[in-house]
């Protein structure tokens, strides 16, 4: 192996300068703000640039390298990878139930659409 050769391997090896990230605010409350200390200590030469958005984006248009988001992507020409499931609950107060006009039960989010509540 060259000395040339080596040089590039070495710098191909230990990622640097920027990356720029979207994710949702909820993603990166709850999973990414705990693991960045981690991350900032593997990769020191790294750069990040992380935007918390509830806002769809287009990662080409808006200059992004990577978005963490939940749920399928809506870009079929993007490639993407399950990084893992989370299991979603819905939850109601006695008292939205009790003043609810609709008897059915919720079972999902979009059963909320069924509910009225008066005031």
């Amino acid at each position: 192996m060259t000395n040339a050769q080596g040089c590039v391997e070495a710098m191909a090896a230990v990622p640097k300068g920027w990356l720029k990230v979207c994710a949702s605010v909820t993603v990166g409350q709850a999973l990414l703000a705990a693991r960045l200390a981690g991350f900032y200590e593997s990769f020191p030469q790294l750069k990040l640039d992380l935007i918390l958005s509830n806002r769809r984006i287009c990662l080409i248009e808006e200059g992004f390298d990577l978005t963490i988001r939940v749920g399928p992507s809506p870009d079929s020409n993007l490639i993407s990878k399950r990084l893992c499931s989370v299991k979603l609950h819905l939850y109601a107060s006695p008292q939205y139930l009790t003043k609810s006009q609709s008897k059915k039960t919720l079972k999902t989010p979009d059963d909320l659409a069924q509910h009225t509540v008066c005031s």
